[in-house]
């Protein structure tokens, strides 16, 4: 079997030299494994009998590049890196070179110029300032967006942004050192792993070496393809980190808005993009754990808050609807029977679903709005298609009988 498919002489040649490589220092690919690039897509399919969750690709840890150390940048309209060589080895370095020139082959720096919604639409802030309103980020993110919508006054600081925003869609966080402290590494091989929200996690393991290690995981019913889980997502959070509609997936992270709970109570969702909840999760709720919120109050306060909300489709109508319950019961506290814990649920339910119909309304009007001249545009047409995909969720949660049919247990 061929472990290799590409639609260019040059790019299996590359692919050829970077497996050698990798195999001659430790790393690991089960041979049933198939590398795909197609049309300037990266793939990982398995062509062969390997069992649910088992591992399928090992990485040493010395073959992880440290993304902050390599220098990338433009030159004649392809990427270029300068390693700082006091970080980067020298297998790291030729490693980065095969990477380097593969991301140019599948021309990756004008796929970010065209799909970077922050570059693609820099001329349209009304778009990007909608967007950029249905989460609530971290002030690094608003840090890095302010730099990248500023204008620019040369090439030089243009090919910087797209230098920038590309790399922050190829790059793994590892925890190092006593102080835990996030470095952001390049995976060969392993970024090839397209997103699914039950796609592999990123496993480290620390048996003698550390090394990074990736599980099959398939959830597509009719393709081989293997998937990663980058962080759980909705359709705007893989446009926002990674520049394009996740079309699959079966839930839609609410915008932020802020519900009256009866009296002096509300109910703020903050909407930010998280990694999943570590804390303690009621055990009735355990199956919902990758979806829960973190949720905080201060004492006295009658304000409670939620990082997030998740709407949810089938195979599980009624997580959301389960979770609300339980916050707004510890919001409402003992002194609400139950009867009316669930009426205040069941109309919070309601207000989120149609808030978020609402927002994303707006959203199309205002691409609706644009001047002729962007109307073409792939990203112009990338964000519609988020509105359109976000809203076909939500009217299927709210009109489509199956979901209120079977009310989950509001007791």
């Amino acid at each position: 079997m061929k472990q290799i498919q590409a639609d260019s002489k040059k790019i299996e040649t590359i692919l050829q030299d970077m497996l050698a490589l990798i195999k001659a220092h430790g790393g690991w690919i089960d041979h049933n494994l198939v590398m795909t690039a197609q049309g300037g897509a990266l793939s990982l399919t398995l062509e062969g009998p390997v069992n649910a969750m088992d591992n399928i690709i090992t990485m040493p840890e010395e073959l992880l590049i440290p993304a902050e150390h390599i220098g990338l940048s433009v030159r004649d309209g392809q990427f270029v890196v300068n390693p700082d060589k006091t970080v980067i080895t020298d297998v790291q370095a030729q490693l980065l070179d095969y990477i380097i020139a593969l991301y140019n082959e599948s021309d990756k720096k004008g796929w970010t110029e065209t799909y970077c919604p922050f570059i693609a639409l820099k001329d349209y802030p009304a778009v990007l300032d909608k967007i950029l309103a249905a989460r609530v980020h971290h002030e690094k993110f608003y840090e890095t967006i302010d730099l990248w919508r500023r204008p620019k006054e040369s090439e030089e600081e243009l090919n910087a942004v797209i230098c920038d925003a590309f790399l922050k869609t190829r790059v793994l966080g590892q925890k190092e050192g006593d102080n835990k402290q996030v470095s952001q590494k390049i995976m060969p091989i392993i970024d090839f792993l397209n997103h699914d929200n039950d796609g592999s996690s990123f496993n480290f393991t620390k048996e003698g070496k550390t090394r990074l290690q990736v599980a099959s995981r398939q959830p597509i019913i009719d393709s081989r393809e293997c998937f990663a889980l980058y962080n759980v997502m909705d359709a705007l959070d893989s446009y926002l980190g990674y520049y394009f509609v996740d079309t699959r997936v079966n839930l839609v992270r609410s915008v932020p808005m802020t519900i009256n709970l009866g009296g002096n109570r509300t109910l703020q969702i903050e909407a930010r993009r998280t990694t999943p909840n570590k804390g303690k999760t009621p055990q009735h709720l355990n199956d919902l754990r990758r979806i829960m919120p973190i949720v905080t109050r201060a004492d006295g306060s009658d304000v409670t808050v939620v990082s997030h909300m998740m709407i949810t489709l089938l195979p599980m109508p009624h997580a959301m609807r389960r979770i609300l319950l339980a916050v707004i019961r510890g919001a409402l506290g003992e002194e609400k029977n139950a009867r009316d814990v669930a009426a205040v649920t069941q109309k919070a339910e309601r207000e989120i679903v149609t808030k978020n119909i609402a927002y994303y309304k707006e959203l199309a009007q205002v691409l609706d709005d644009l001047p002729a001249a962007a109307q073409d545009l792939p990203a112009v047409a990338m964000t519609r298609d988020l509105a359109e995909t976000q809203l076909t969720k939500l009217y299927k949660y709210l009109y489509d009988p199956a979901f209120w049919k079977q009310a989950a247990d509001m007791t």
